[in-house]
């Protein structure tokens, strides 16, 4: 390839003409404790808060970063464009400049690039380096989020890890073959819908709750080691709106995924499988599923008993803070009808709410055979619950 330079010049920088600030991504609980928070990050100065705080809560490599680096000398490789490892004595980590970022992306394409043949000479590898690194930089052009996230740890930074189970196409070869560790050859590519269900520890969850409530952190099975295998989840982003297959298998299972998912399959029963995009699949392949997955976790009791009220105070309670009158403070009421029902609640309270303040009324019913009794909980030591679980929500669908 023949690479023109549009927006940068040779032997200069490629962010010469952009100018760059030191910006801070902070996240708060309801409660206003700091959950994250980055200072003095450098970045783009045009960059919105919302782009600033994509790119250090999500995209920023938090851990394993050497602030010194020395080349991997390769002889068919430009000085500029070598691979980099931690220098000795180099303490580790995370990234803090945008530049960091962009250098990673930008390098490691063209590093494969050059490897492989794709550039007519080096000064078009380098062309092609600075132009992107522009425009990655004035947010003209961008990858999927799972190049944001792994491209260029090996190369920029030496970062392995244990392989994960995916795989890539040996350019030598043209076969799929396994990775052999985590970053060298990273997975950058596919997405699944919000509904997909992800095996974890704790049960299967719905990739977009694990999105939404950005559980990073998160054991999930990976399909290694038979199935037990597990990995933790690094990072979450929305990657928009594209089309999802849905492939019905004779089982009765189904599995959607966008069309550049991979998956195993074999053209037939007990053949020679491969991996193919979704959006390649016909009908009589055979897919390979791992189904040996379990439960290996127990949730914890403030959990259950958090899930137990909510839904409790769903079904027949009510949550509320008036506007006017004596009484402003946020209320809950809870009802029960007998005396089991009022033990099992009770105990419920004890546990998601020990020490705060609640009366017990009784309530007249004319059905003697009936004990109902009315639980009232008041003050802002009920707020984080309440938010948590979305309770003052005008809808009969909250959150768990």
């Amino acid at each position: 390839m023949k690479i023109k330079r549009v927006f940068t010049q040779p032997n200069s920088s490629p962010y010469a003409s952009i100018p760059f600030e030191k910006r801070s991504s902070v996240i708060r609980n309801p409660d206003g404790s700091t959950v994250f928070e980055m200072q003095g990050i450098d970045v783009p100065a045009h960059w919105s808060q919302v782009a600033v705080d994509i790119l250090a809560q999500k995209y920023f490599r938090k851990a394993g970063v050497p602030d010194q680096m020395r080349r991997v000398a390769e002889e068919d490789v430009p000085a500029w464009l070598q691979r980099s490892t931690p220098a000795e004595g180099a303490a580790l980590g995370a990234e803090r400049d945008a530049r960091q970022v962009f250098h990673r992306l930008a390098g490691t394409w063209t590093y494969w690039g050059w490897k492989h043949g794709y550039f007519d000479s080096e000064e078009d590898a380098r062309s092609f380096y600075d132009e992107l690194c522009y425009m990655l930089a004035m947010q003209m052009a961008a990858p999927n989020s799972p190049q944001w996230f792994n491209t260029g740890l090996n190369w920029a930074y030496g970062i392995t890890g244990p392989a994960q189970g995916h795989f890539y196409v040996e350019p030598a070869s043209g076969q799929v073959v396994a990775s052999e560790d985590a970053y060298t050859h990273p997975q950058p590519h596919a997405c699944q819908p919000f509904d997909a269900l992800i095996s974890t520890p704790s049960g299967p969850l719905a990739i977009g709750e694990i999105v939404t409530q950005n559980m990073i952190g998160l054991e999930v099975f990976d399909g290694s080691e038979g199935g037990a295998g597990k990995t933790r989840v690094v990072a979450v982003k929305s990657n928009g709106q594209k089309p999802v297959y849905r492939i019905a298998l004779k089982n009765g299972v189904f599995v959607e995924a966008t069309g550049d998912h991979l998956v195993w399959a074999a053209d037939e029963r007990r053949g020679v499988g491969r991996w193919l995009r979704v959006d390649q699949l016909a009908p009589g392949q055979r897919m390979r599923l791992v189904t040996t997955t379990a439960v290996g976790q127990t949730s914890e009791e403030r959990d259950i008993a958090e899930c137990a009220l909510a839904g409790w105070i769903q079904g027949d309670g009510f949550v509320g803070q008036y506007d006017k009158g004596t009484n402003r403070s946020l209320t809950i009421e809870l009802m029960t009808v007998n005396d089991e029902e009022h033990a099992y609640v009770m105990r419920l309270v004890e546990t998601v709410f020990a020490g705060a303040h609640y009366k017990v009324r009784p309530v007249e019913s004319g059905n003697p055979r009936l004990t109902i009794r009315r639980i009232r909980l008041y003050g802002e030591t009920l707020r984080p619950f309440v938010e948590k679980y979305e309770l003052l929500r005008e809808s009969r669908d909250h959150g768990v």
